[in-house]
């Protein structure tokens, strides 16, 4: 028992992990094809400040509603089975980190369109509220509700 959780929680990590590394890889790439290309539009102010503020209010209403649908799933999950919890874990916090890495996506979408390096530090931020909610066993505890010794 004690190695199928270990196998969910290392699996559910690989995948959170693989958000991560997703948006990552693609600011890079997007740095690089600024860098030799420039950026893809010859952008206004007009354009600057109404793409500034659209990514940055999808930013915050996405994080608040990926804060949300995580606490609403995990308030359903009634069951006292570890595995069975982590599996209801596993859909609630992918959803968070999706929601998250999408709109962290539009961050990297303006800075390739426009190449203004507001962007690249605003993707930067969504990076860092990544990595602030991936699941530690200390977080997976807290959120589950449970002794952070059933996770090792």
């Amino acid at each position: 028992m004690e190695k199928v959780i270990a196998q969910k929680l290392k699996s559910l990590r690989f995948v959170y992990m693989a958000l991560i590394i997703g948006v990552i890889s693609f600011i890079l790439f997007a740095v690089i094809i600024n860098y030799f290309n420039g950026s893809f539009l010859i952008p206004d102010q007009i354009m600057y400040n109404t793409f500034l503020i659209v990514s940055n209010v999808f930013f915050v209403v996405g994080l608040l509603v990926a804060v949300y649908i995580t606490r609403k799933k995990l308030s359903v999950i009634t069951t006292d089975d570890l595995e069975s919890k982590l599996d209801q874990y596993r859909e609630a916090i992918l959803a968070r980190g999706a929601i998250l890495e999408g709109t962290t996506f539009l961050f990297v979408a303006c800075y390739l369109m426009m190449g203004f390096h507001i962007f690249l530090i605003e993707t930067i931020i969504g990076i860092l509220a990544l990595a602030f909610f991936f699941p530690t066993n200390r977080r997976i505890a807290e959120e589950l509700k449970i002794d952070v010794r059933q996770l090792t």
